[in-house]
């Protein structure tokens, strides 16, 4: 399915996800694909569970939970109903298909067009800059912690919080990359790196 407006993260050395975005024909989709990077059907695209809410133009990332599985996390975008919310996906390695989609912490301002990385140790995200509800482009950096993922049975929206950073973009910009990279084993910061969308 031709999509656009869709977010593409590496879940691990074998598989990639897609979130959302607009279908050919313009129509706001909840759908998710997994895209197989190795294994025993390397190079396919399988269906994943499906987002609560039919998004486009939000982020994505992910952590890394207590029992060492990946989390997907989508943030934001346009949603219709809720741009500020966010949805969690837990997922077992045994059990890639058989997870869903749970309400996480919503973000504190409604963003579209962010984009978002993991911390070097995959236990924080950081939500960057984006395009504001008044249409202008935001400096803000704003970071996700879960800090009681050890709790069993914890939803995702109690135990995980989004918080607004001190640090911000120089300029404030939408729609480009960014990539983090640690500078030592305690201290790390964030590096902007702008490929195809100017910030004017």
């Amino acid at each position: 399915m031709p999509l656009s407006h869709h977010c593409l993260v590496k879940v691990d050395e074998m598989l990639a996800i897609v979130t959302g975005g607009f279908t050919s024909n313009k129509v706001v989709s909840n759908s998710s694909f997994f895209f197989n990077i190795a294994g025993s059907n390397p190079l396919s695209w399988t269906l994943a569970p499906s987002l609560t809410l039919p998004r486009h133009s939000h982020s994505c990332g992910v952590l890394t939970g207590a029992n060492g599985g990946p989390i997907v996390i989508v943030a934001g975008g346009d949603t219709d109903t809720d741009d500020v919310s966010t949805e969690f996906l837990a997922m077992s390695t045994s059990t890639y298909g058989d997870s869903a989609w749970e309400p996480g912490p919503n973000i504190p301002l409604k963003l579209e067009g962010t984009s978002m990385v993991a911390t070097s140790s995959h236990d924080r995200l950081i939500l960057i800059g984006g395009i504001k509800k008044s249409g202008s482009q935001s400096a803000a950096l704003i970071q996700l912690e879960c800090i009681q993922f050890a709790t069993i049975g914890l939803a995702f929206d109690i135990a995980c919080q989004w918080t607004l950073m001190d640090q911000k973009l120089t300029y404030p910009r939408s729609d480009y990359w960014v990539y983090f990279i640690s500078t030592g084993t305690n201290m790390a910061f964030l590096q902007e790196w702008i490929c195809c969308h100017d910030n004017s």
